[in-house]
């Protein structure tokens, strides 16, 4: 699923803290680091960036299933048996990919606190060339 990379040689505590910080508070990160001197950090601005487009996929993801879900439930039909049944199948599938979702920031923001470079498909081809050529030859 991704290719990881340990501790670059130069990376200090704080900024494997800042990109950390980056999947779970990824809504903000991405505006603190525009005014932050952490900016120039490639480490900081790769996890940042895909921090913030992971998030944004993970938001439409979960938006798409929660339209798919009110759609199936609203065509289930009149009958309340029926719909019970149906609106706890299908609140339980809601349930279950926002759990995975949070569980999945939060095991990617413990690899970024790690050090960890790693890939996410389609979003890391994103992030690299923002991230600066340091962090190209790194990975």
């Amino acid at each position: 699923m991704s290719e990881e990379r340990s501790i670059p040689p130069t990376l200090e505590a704080d900024e494997m803290m800042w990109a950390a910080g980056a999947y779970i508070f990824w809504p903000v990160m991405w505006l603190a680091l525009l005014l932050s001197p952490k900016k120039t950090v490639p480490f900081v601005r790769y996890h940042t960036l895909q921090g913030f487009l992971f998030g944004l996929a993970a938001t439409f993801f979960f938006l798409l299933l929660s339209v798919i879900i009110f759609v199936m439930f609203r065509s289930a039909g009149t009958q309340s048996m029926t719909m019970g049944i149906v609106f706890v199948a299908l609140f339980g599938i809601w349930l279950c990919v926002l759990f995975a979702l949070f569980l999945m920031f939060l095991f990617y923001a413990y690899r970024a606190g790690q050090g960890q470079i790693f890939r996410l498909p389609i979003l890391s081809h994103a992030a690299q060339p923002w991230a600066l050529s340091a962090l190209d030859e790194e990975l």
